[in-house]
């Protein structure tokens, strides 16, 4: 009987087979973190914008309601008498973040 070293046919699609599968997650898993960097990225954007109407807002003795539309990202606010408090809404992809500020 002759011996050879090596791997069997079998052992190499094998081989390939689990390094396929460990790439395609490694793969799902980067797209998984690029979608949520970019869910996040937008939401902060989302907030600085709502965080410059609210103080823009809070410097006025009265408001009117309003809307602002910033790609997919919807802020509003009602209007406000002298209230001590100012309230904006932030709709980003069907999340709402309310922001209120004190006069």
């Amino acid at each position: 009987m002759v011996t050879r070293a090596g791997f069997t046919i079998t052992e190499v699609v094998v081989a390939m087979t689990l390094l396929a599968v460990a790439a395609l997650g490694v793969a799902a898993t980067a797209l998984v973190a690029v979608q949520s960097f970019s869910q996040a990225e937008l939401q902060e954007r989302a907030i600085r914008e709502a965080e410059h109407v609210l103080d823009s807002l809070l410097m006025q003795p009265v408001n009117s309601a309003g809307t602002r539309q910033i790609g997919p990202v919807r802020i509003s606010w009602p209007a406000s008498d002298t209230s001590a408090s100012v309230t904006v809404r932030i709709t980003v992809q069907g999340r709402t973040i309310t922001l209120v500020g004190v006069r």
